[in-house]
């Protein structure tokens, strides 16, 4: 296995998450991963047409609202790929911009434990 070179190491996750768009609507991804740098995630044709319709303004920043444990995070982010998977599924990567300082450290925990146990 290859050491981890990132910044802020990736912790791999398969958590339902929201995504909602600064027009009021949202839509239903699934986080892939996490780190303090920012998350990967999978969505479906609604996910991506709201991007789309998004794209004018740039940079897109959404708020993102997930559960880790039994801890709900919230977190403001910014599209940084997308990228077509299937007919009807989607990758997209986001860089995490802002989350709360308790979220921060909970988050820090949870990839550190994951680094110790992967070892």
């Amino acid at each position: 296995m290859h050491p981890e070179l990132r910044l802020h190491p990736r912790m791999p996750v398969e958590l339902p998450a929201e995504v909602v768009f600064p027009s009021g609507e949202s839509a239903d991804i699934t986080l892939l991963s996490l780190s303090l740098g920012g998350l990967t995630s999978e969505g479906n044709d609604r996910a991506f047409q709201l991007f789309e319709e998004s794209r004018p303004r740039f940079p897109i920043e959404v708020e993102m609202h997930f559960g880790l444990g039994d801890r709900p995070i919230r977190c403001h982010c910014r599209l940084i790929h997308t990228q077509r998977l299937k007919q009807n599924r989607y990758a997209f990567g986001f860089k995490l911009l802002s989350l709360d300082l308790m979220d921060q450290q909970f988050i820090r925990e949870k990839v550190e434990e994951y680094e110790i146990t992967r070892l």
